[in-house]
Formats: structure tokens, C-alpha cells, sequence
């Protein structure tokens, strides 16, 4: 899903970290899986928005910051 909506590699590896992170925060019941799909949808929306190179680096960054507060 991830990759069909998201078209550039960095966002897609990004957003796959993104996944795994929320996968683990979910297993070890830190947030519940309501919660993970909202975060997850919410940075997806940021992640498909690009349509250049200077927005991608806006759009990692922007992706980055959120995962540092999962951390």
C-alpha cells in the first residue's frame, strides 16, 4: 500500500520504518491499533504530498520528527 501511493524511494523507506515502529509500539501494547492506523494514515497523508525534491526533504523531516516521538 505504502509503496503504490508514495512515490519517492526515501519516503517509501521512510514510511516502511514508520510501519515497523508502530508494529512494535502496537505488539508491546503501547498504543492500540486504532491509534497505530491514525498515525499511520496521518503521516501517509504527508508522505504522498511531494512533487519535488525540496518537499521530500520537507516531507522526511517533517516524518523523522514524528518518529523520534515514538522512540
Amino acid at each position: 500500500m505504502i509503496s503504490s501511493e508514495v512515490i519517492y524511494p526515501g519516503l517509501i523507506k521512510k514510511m516502511n520504518q514508520l510501519t515497523d515502529l508502530l508494529e512494535n509500539r502496537v505488539n508491546e501494547n503501547i498504543i492500540d491499533s486504532d491509534m497505530a492506523w491514525f498515525l499511520l494514515e496521518k503521516n501517509l497523508e504527508i508522505a504522498i504530498k511531494p512533487k519535488d525534491e525540496k518537499e521530500v526533504v520537507a516531507a522526511l523531516a517533517n516524518i523523522d520528527d514524528f518518529i523520534q516521538t515514538l522512540n
